[in-house]
């Protein structure tokens, strides 16, 4: 974006050069409703709401029943169903935003080494690498003067590691094993 600069990458490249994802940030789908803009199309709201199939119609009500709320997330990571349930429906009460969110493409492996980043919008790092290399990774904000733009957003840059994913597997999966065959409380490898 022109203010908000995209986080870098962390990838994991092994002997042969071959890299692999394993931390990346990713733009998802957020649905929400705007109970201040429902009007006369309560009854459309509803409907679309209640096909999307994830609140209870008290909860529906509740919600829309709060006018001074101008912005209420009602599926974050939606799908590409649930997407073009509401961009169909062309009401201006409920719409389609989007977030961008980190995701771990490896899952938990190679976890204890990346780290996290925290679970709010600023999209920080919190543990690992991620927050030991948070000044690289978090790129720059852009600058607003009023309503001009002074500087645009740099990206964040880019942690390539030498990670061997093949290596990095198979020591976790013998580590696991260990643990579980000591009753041990944790292990580590070096």
């Amino acid at each position: 974006g022109l203010l908000n600069p995209t986080r870098g990458n962390i990838y994991f490249t092994d002997r042969n050069g071959n890299s692999a994802p394993a931390a990346i940030t990713k733009e998802y789908p957020t649905i929400y409703v705007n109970p201040k803009e429902v009007g006369d199309d309560k009854e459309r709201v509803i409907e679309i709401l209640k096909s999307l199939g994830v609140m209870e119609d008290d909860e529906i009500s509740s919600i829309l029943a709060n006018k001074n709320n101008v912005y209420k997330p009602i599926i974050k990571r939606a799908t590409d169903e649930e997407v073009n349930i509401v961009n169909q429906s062309k009401l201006k009460a409920v719409g389609v935003d989007y977030k961008r969110s980190r995701l771990y493409p490896l899952k938990t492996l190679a976890s204890h080494i990346l780290g996290f980043v925290s679970a709010d919008e600023t999209v920080s790092g919190a543990y690992g690498l991620e927050l030991t290399y948070q000044d690289r990774l978090q790129g720059q904000a852009g600058v607003l003067d009023g309503d001009k733009v002074m500087h645009q957003a740099k990206a964040g840059k880019d942690l390539d590691l030498t990670i061997d994913l093949d290596i990095e597997r198979e020591a976790e999966k013998i580590l696991n094993n260990l643990v579980q065959e000591y009753k041990a409380e944790k292990g580590m490898v070096i």
